[in-house]
């Protein structure tokens, strides 16, 4: 019970900086004004919050995803 309470403080912390990202380009995307590379980041912090979320954190073994750059 205690590894599942830290992997869920792990994956916490790993959604909000991805939300903080995500956040912050939101507005842009919504406009349709990012960059082809800024929607290649946007998209990929996306999927990367996506797996995070699908993480099984009552694993032995979890394999986190890896952040985007």
């Amino acid at each position: 019970m205690i590894f599942e309470e830290l992997a869920e403080g792990k994956r916490a912390t790993l959604l909000s900086e991805a939300d903080t990202v995500i956040q912050s380009m939101l507005g842009y995307a919504v406009s349709g004004i990012l960059s082809n590379d800024e929607k290649a980041k946007f998209k990929a912090w996306n999927e990367y919050r996506k797996a995070l979320e699908d993480v099984d954190v009552t694993a032995a073994d979890i394999e986190w995803p890896t952040k985007p750059e």
